[in-house]
C-alpha cells in the first residue's frame, strides 16, 4: 500500500472514530439538560442518522480517491516492471 493508500485508510478510520466520539459527547451533555425533555430522544436519532448519512458519503468519495490511486499505482509499478525489463534486454 502505498503513502497515499495508507492515509486515505486512516483518515477513513478516524472519520468513523470521531463519528461515535461525537455522538456520544453529544448524547451525554445535551442528555444532562434535556433528559426531561419531549422529543429528545428523536432529536437525537434524527442528528445520528444525519451524521451517518454525512459521514457515510465521504468515506464513499474516500473510498473511490483510494481505488484511483491503487490503479495508478498497480500502472505505475507495471511501467516500471517493463523498463526494468527492457533495460536489461541486450540484443546480440
Amino acid at each position: 500500500m502505498s503513502h497515499v493508500g495508507t492515509t486515505i485508510q486512516e483518515t477513513m478510520r478516524e472519520i468513523e472514530e470521531f463519528k461515535v466520539e461525537i455522538l456520544d459527547w453529544v448524547k451525554h451533555e445535551y442528555y444532562k439538560f434535556f433528559s426531561g425533555v419531549e422529543g429528545f430522544e428523536h432529536e437525537f436519532e434524527g442528528l445520528s442518522v444525519e451524521w451517518d448519512k454525512y459521514t457515510t458519503c465521504q468515506i464513499a468519495k474516500l473510498n473511490v480517491a483510494l481505488e484511483v490511486v491503487q490503479k495508478k499505482r498497480e500502472e505505475v509499478e507495471s511501467l516500471r516492471d517493463g523498463v526494468s525489463r527492457s533495460s536489461t534486454f541486450i540484443p546480440s
